[in-house]
């Protein structure tokens, strides 16, 4: 799992070229701008997280290191409280939740056929 703080660090997501671009348009559509989203995104301290596969909430977690309970909770409260959701390219899903009354998001990139499959590890109940 990657986890992006920082708007400018959006473009390392490891991901295709046109996929980059569809992600950078959702996330751009309620600004103006780039700049205006850059400033929104740090002042909100907004965060997007990719998870790949299962794994990713395992023995991988966040960049590399474990998940800590903090974050597994977090990731537990994104998937059971989404206010936004919409499909991508490549069969990739878009989520956010707000994590408090601030407007601080969590946007989750995910593969399509993922979330159930995390609802269903982390305990989430999810319609099938």
């Amino acid at each position: 799992m990657f986890k992006i703080t920082n708007w400018k660090n959006i473009p390392t997501l490891p991901i295709n070229p046109a996929l980059l671009n569809q992600l950078k348009q959702h996330l751009q559509s309620p600004f103006n701008d780039e700049n205006e989203t850059q400033s929104i995104w740090t002042e909100l301290e907004c965060e997007l997280w990719l998870i790949s596969s299962l794994s990713d909430i395992s023995s991988v977690g966040v960049d590399g290191n474990s998940m800590t309970t903090s974050s597994r909770n977090l990731l537990n409260f994104a998937l059971e409280n989404i206010e936004f959701e919409d499909e991508l390219e490549q069969d990739y899903l878009l989520t956010l939740t707000i994590l408090n009354s601030s407007g601080q998001g969590l946007y989750l990139l995910m593969p399509k056929s993922l979330k159930p499959e995390l609802m269903d590890a982390l305990g989430v109940i999810h319609e099938l």
